[in-house]
C-alpha cells in the first residue's frame, strides 16, 4: 500500500525559494503547515535547522534563525553550553 505523497515531494521546487517574502515562500509555509502530518513538520524543520535556503517545517530561514537564537539563549540563560 503506497502512502500519499507530502506537499513538498509534489512541487519540491516550491520549498527552495532563496526569497523570505515571495508568494511561492508564503504558499509553501501555508501549505507544509495546514497539508503536512505534524511528525513530518517537526523532522523537516529539524532537518532545516542551519539550512540557509528554502521552507522547512514551514519556516523560512530567518524564522530558523530566530528559533535557533531563542533556543542558544534560553541555554545560555540556563548555564548550558550550546
Amino acid at each position: 500500500m503506497s502512502r500519499k505523497m507530502l506537499p513538498c515531494e509534489e512541487e519540491p521546487e516550491m520549498w527552495h525559494v532563496d526569497a523570505v517574502d515571495s508568494e511561492d515562500t508564503a504558499l509553501a509555509k501555508h501549505r507544509c503547515l495546514t497539508e503536512c502530518p505534524v511528525k513530518a513538520r517537526t523532522a523537516c524543520f529539524i532537518l532545516g535547522d542551519g539550512e540557509k535556503h528554502g521552507v522547512w517545517g514551514g519556516t523560512d530561514v530567518r524564522e530558523r534563525g530566530r528559533v535557533k537564537y531563542r533556543r542558544e539563549l534560553a541555554l545560555l540563560k540556563a548555564g548550558t553550553a550550546a
